[in-house]
């Protein structure tokens, strides 16, 4: 039942429809993924941009930037510290 109402809801975003879901904004990003998760995720909802390819053909590695400077300030503005809290992103990301 679960996988044929994604199906429809999948198809109506396709379709160009709006769908009604809960979003209470209230999620910690940084323990729900992991960091490949996290960088990946940015990656394809268009916060960041793939630079160049790393490395041999095999790889996945990507040099990745910010791709504007709107997105930058929204990025360090609104979604770093209201979703993840600087010490929370800084601890997902391995940094110290």
């Amino acid at each position: 039942m679960q996988i044929q109402k994604q199906r429809k809801l999948w198809n109506s975003y396709f379709s160009g429809e709006s769908v009604e879901e809960n979003i209470n904004g209230n999620s910690d990003l940084s323990v729900l993924l992991g960091q490949e998760e996290i960088w990946e995720l940015l990656l394809f909802s268009g916060y960041l941009t793939i630079d160049e390819k790393i490395g041999e053909d095999y790889e996945n590695v990507y040099s990745l930037r910010l791709p504007n400077r709107e997105v930058r300030e929204f990025f360090r503005q609104k979604f770093i510290e209201v979703n993840f809290g600087e010490s929370l992103f800084r601890k997902a990301m391995g940094i110290t």
